[in-house]
């Protein structure tokens, strides 16, 4: 019962990360890019999004592992079920690494209205965009491999 219940929330918790990330890359390109916004603005709209998106990623993405962990601690293992592991453990220490190491400089450098967005500043947004478009095409590879896995592969389970 419990590796159908962790796949009905892995194939429920992966495509709706993937759909909200995307929504919130397009709504926050569009933000930037409006030229009735001063920089101040954007700033401030980054530093009220990104901690969201991340708490949202962290919750939807650490969800998923935990599922995917309890489906193989159960006896479930699939060459899809470990492929869908592997890669949301990838995808979880991108966004621990891109939360710590790459967000907090630049949330700081933000934080200062008066500072310009210098090469600093586009060092980390560089590295940030790469970093969440690598997590966002992981987890989009994962939703895919567990929204195809048939239901009769569950061990144990009749079809």
């Amino acid at each position: 019962m419990l590796p159908r219940i962790c796949l009905s929330m892995q194939r429920f918790l992966l495509p709706a990360w993937v759909g909200a990330a995307v929504l919130f890359v397009v709504t926050s390109v569009a933000e930037q890019q409006f030229e009735g916004f001063a920089s101040t603005i954007k700033n401030q709209l980054a530093l009220i999004r990104f901690p969201l998106y991340y708490a949202f990623g962290f919750i939807m993405l650490l969800t998923s592992l935990g599922c995917g962990t309890a489906r193989m601690v159960k006896g479930e293992r699939s060459k899809a079920t470990v492929t869908v592991f592997a890669l949301l453990l990838i995808a979880n220490v991108l966004m621990i690494v891109d939360f710590l190491f790459i967000y907090q400089p630049l949330a700081n450098i933000m934080v200062d209205v008066l500072r310009p967005r210098d090469d600093e500043f586009t060092k980390y947004h560089q590295m940030s965009k790469y970093i969440n478009a690598v997590n966002v095409f992981l987890s989009a590879i994962a939703a895919i491999i567990v929204c195809r896995e048939p239901r009769g592969q569950i061990e144990g389970e009749s079809k």
